[in-house]
């Protein structure tokens, strides 16, 4: 991540990465880096290499969420599309109105 960002760990295996005045593309590009940076790095121990794989879901306000406060609602929404997809991917929230509030 770059200066200025936000890394944060919302509990469990789940943590969010705040991109300031970062569009959806470039949002993308960075999740990106982050999985492939995961996945190049196995775990080792106890003599054993686990490979290790990271899911993300990418929210942007105003690209995909009209409203910031809906951003961590998309955000795990496309986390978990990204996991029923398969795993170690990153998916993006949809443009639909399942991720806007009610009347937006």
């Amino acid at each position: 991540v770059r200066d200025g960002d936000l890394v944060a760990r919302i509990g469990g295996e789940e943590f969010a990465v705040w991109l300031p005045r970062t569009g959806l593309r470039e949002g993308m590009e960075v999740a990106e880096r982050i999985r492939r940076s995961v996945a190049e790095k196995p775990l080792t121990w106890s003599g054993s290499v686990y490979p290790l794989t990271t899911s993300c879901g990418i929210a942007s306000c105003p690209d995909l969420v009209r409203d910031v406060k809906n951003l961590p609602v998309a955000a795990d929404a496309a986390l978990y599309r990204a996991k029923e997809l398969g795993r170690n991917r990153v998916e993006q929230a949809g443009s639909s109105s399942e991720h806007r509030p009610p009347g937006a």
